[in-house]
């Protein structure tokens, strides 16, 4: 029994302190597009969850509405450490009812894991991509976002060199068909600037579903 208490206080002593290390700054927070940077001790420890930041959007409410889920992540090794990319998304659609739809919602990170060469990143870039496979699709989003033919893009940064990661909670993403609305596919991919051998190094997550029958 004292055994067990000893753990959890020792647990419970660990998380505060990684939490109270982990710094949290808001780039800019609009409904369905926030961007935040993290600095200070390095872990995948967030301060903010992502329902707590302004989303947009929602899908209509139908009898044969279905859920998937969207993850990936990627990793380059640099110096002593490597950089990551991954993501984690939300995809509600209907493929019964007119028109068809499918609406992505979720977040992103990308983050350099190292000390050397350098402890933080000189720059963060995050560019990211929705595809909504089909035939005469219809797109909508957020402000902040832009498209190309069927692909939703947004591309986001920090330049302050003194952060390690760049987070990305996204909400609206949304295609439409009244023909065919048959996959959604993402990708995110994450570039850290290192200034110390002016070099950039990428990590890109990729991944999809079908939203057919």
């Amino acid at each position: 029994m004292y055994l067990l208490i000893g753990l959890a206080v020792a647990l419970i002593s660990v998380q505060g302190s990684v939490w109270a290390s982990v710094q949290e700054r808001i780039i800019y927070s609009f409904p369905g597009n926030t961007l935040i940077a993290y600095s200070g001790t390095k872990s995948k420890v967030v301060i903010t969850e992502r329902n707590a930041f302004p989303q947009t959007g929602g899908p209509s409410v139908t009898l044969w509405g279905k859920t998937k889920y969207l993850y990936d992540s990627d990793s380059t090794p640099y110096g002593n450490g490597s950089v990551e990319s991954w993501f984690n998304s939300t995809v509600l659609y209907d493929a019964w009812t007119l028109p068809y739809w499918a609406e992505v919602e979720g977040e992103s990170n990308t983050a350099w894991w190292g000390t050397e060469p350098q402890i933080d990143s000189s720059r963060i870039r995050l560019d990211e991509s929705w595809s909504f496979n089909g035939w005469s699709v219809y797109l909508s989003y957020p402000p902040g976002f832009s498209s190309s033919g069927h692909t939703v893009t947004w591309s986001g940064s920090d330049d302050s060199g003194s952060a390690y990661r760049l987070r990305h909670v996204y909400s609206g993403i949304r295609g439409e068909s009244w023909i065919a609305l048959t996959s959604v596919r993402q990708s995110s991919n994450g570039s850290h600037y290192f200034s110390s051998d002016h070099t950039w190094v990428s990590a890109n997550a990729t991944g999809g579903c079908s939203t057919a029958f």
